[in-house]
């Protein structure tokens, strides 16, 4: 691009162009007018130069600080998503970078994600730089334009896994309660290819737009579409021997805003005997009689949380089991979660605590601003000339 600089002449006398159409004519005039000036025949008011350089103007930039950063956490810049992942190898393609290391080492992960990436909102638009912990993102073009530039952290996508470990024969994945194409292949990892692209590739509105899957070395990686602590809710099954999912439900799903630690709690049964029952949010769950053994117990307790669809505890918590423990855990992470109430009644039944307990707020990734800021426009009237 050529470079341009511009001159406004503040004149009280007329400059006749009209009528000039050639390129010589107009050059003519513009001589004869200008020395006019220079020789004091034409009067001015002032002369104003524009130069057209950079060196005047700042560029815009933001700052993301990581701070023991969650994988699954997502960072978007100018609306494209960043999604940290937890071990393996960082696709460039997928927008992904790794927290294996220390905050320094992710942040270096994420600049370099941003300035590899060749999704047309960032590539020669937008440059990031990497120092203890932080990345710097700068517009490339200075000036205020580059204010207009995003960056939010979206919060942690929730996330599950199936796991193929010498599998054979029939193999299914149900999600959200609905098949998926059946995965197909001759060993793990094509099984676990086959399965991502089945989700991926899924046509129903149960899993178009709510879940997406990527394969690596026989394991299939489901996370949520987006961010946040709904994702929790999305339900993750598998049949097929050699199969075999990381959970009933995804897990991790966290808000932005409100993210971080979720409360849970546990109701723990121990020689258990008659009647037992388990209470949250004042909502009575769970009441089983107690049978065969606390495992089997705390078993059939599961099912019937799980077939709980009351509105003070559907969507807030969920439950899991492991032998004689059933565990609450908010749904949401943060301290909102600690208000959730938590009862049990029967012999050997004990809850952990009146509440639920230990949610806490993230200290994941912290922005500079939702936008990019600093930016200053070109110096107009560098000089003037009276």
């Amino acid at each position: 691009m050529a470079n341009a600089t511009a001159i406004i002449v503040r004149h009280t006398q007329p400059l006749q162009l009209r009528g000039r159409n050639r390129k010589d004519t107009v050059l003519n005039e513009l001589t004869r007018w200008i020395g006019g000036i220079a020789g004091g025949n034409v009067a001015v008011a002032g002369i104003d130069i524009y130069p057209d350089d950079n060196e005047d103007a700042a560029a815009a930039s933001g700052t993301v600080t990581l701070a023991t950063c969650l994988a699954d956490t997502v960072v978007e810049v100018n609306g494209v998503p960043f999604t940290a992942i937890g071990s393996g190898t960082a696709v460039a393609a997928n927008n992904e970078f790794l927290i294996s290391g220390t905050d320094t080492a992710d942040a270096t992960a994420l600049a370099a994600a941003i300035n590899n990436s060749t999704h047309v909102s960032i590539k020669d638009i937008l440059t990031a730089t990497s120092s203890v912990g932080a990345v710097t993102v700068s517009a490339d073009m200075k000036g205020s334009l580059g204010n207009g530039v995003t960056i939010k952290t979206l919060g942690v996508v929730a996330s599950g896994t199936v796991t193929y470990s010498s599998a054979s024969g029939a193999q299914t994945c149900t999600i959200n309660g609905t098949a998926v194409t059946a995965p197909t292949g001759a060993t793990d990892a094509a099984l676990a290819t086959s399965l991502a692209a089945s989700i991926n590739g899924a046509a129903g509105a149960i899993h178009t737009g709510h879940v997406r899957a990527l394969a690596r070395a026989g394991v299939c990686h489901v996370f949520a579409k987006y961010p946040g602590a709904q994702g929790n809710a999305i339900t993750l099954a598998v049949t097929g021997t050699g199969a075999t999912a990381s959970g009933a439900r995804l897990t991790g799903g966290a808000e932005a805003s409100s993210g971080g630690a979720a409360a849970s709690g546990t109701v723990t049964v121990s020689s258990g005997s008659g009647a037992i029952t388990v209470t949250v949010n004042g909502v009575e769950v769970a009441s089983e009689t107690w049978a065969t053994s606390d495992a089997a117990t705390v078993a059939a307790l599961l099912v019937d949380c799980n077939a709980i669809t009351n509105a003070l505890v559907h969507g807030l918590v969920k439950f899991t089991a492991s032998t004689n423990v059933l565990t609450v855990t908010a749904l949401r992470g943060g301290v909102s979660g600690n208000a959730i109430t938590l009862a049990t009644t029967g012999t050997g039944s004990t809850a952990s605590g009146a509440r639920l307990t230990a949610g806490a707020v993230p200290t994941t990734v912290a922005l500079s601003g939702d936008r990019l800021a600093s930016g200053t426009a070109f110096n107009v009237g560098v000089t003037s000339v009276a």
